[in-house]
């Protein structure tokens, strides 16, 4: 196998899987991510051994951002705080199936928050817009240093 062929396309998108994989494993280290971090660190160890160092490298970058993007879109359709109002504790009298009419105040409940529906999402930006640079900037310098290699009287 050609050096070209050690250092294509395959060899990139698998590095970006193991990007995506180990920004998962940062992102949600204290949840998922210490499960993740140990089999994206093999992987990771096993591709260079394997000679996909080099420029594919660059896809670890690719895939943090793809990751990113994820979460952002995944912000997109996910609920934020919700408005509404809060009342007082709020008991239903004993013995009684609820209704507005039963509702009355105890001293000493928590406030129950009553929203009648939630229009409201995050906003994807602060996920959504780094990760579009990162995967961007990751294809344009791999593109880039491919290109600077494949020229004539280049090593």
């Amino acid at each position: 196998m050609t050096d070209t062929g050690k250092r294509g396309w395959g060899w990139f998108w698998a590095f970006a899987g193991v990007g995506a994989a180990g920004a998962v494993a940062v992102l949600g280290m204290l949840t998922i991510g210490a499960f993740v971090l140990f089999p994206t660190l093999v992987v990771f160890i096993l591709l260079v051994i394997r000679g996909g160092g080099g420029r594919p490298m660059w896809g670890l970058v690719t895939g943090a951002g793809v990751t990113l993007i994820v979460i952002g879109l995944n912000w997109h359709t996910s609920p934020a705080v919700c408005e509404g109002t809060a009342q007082a504790g709020v008991a239903v009298a004993e013995g009684s199936e609820w209704s507005p009419d039963v509702v009355t105040s105890a001293p000493g409940l928590p406030e129950v928050p009553s929203v009648t529906g939630c229009e409201s999402t995050w906003d994807p930006w602060p996920m959504g817009l780094p990760g579009g640079v990162l995967m961007i900037a990751g294809l344009v310098a791999y593109v880039l240093a491919s290109r600077a290699v494949a020229r004539p009287g280049s090593s």
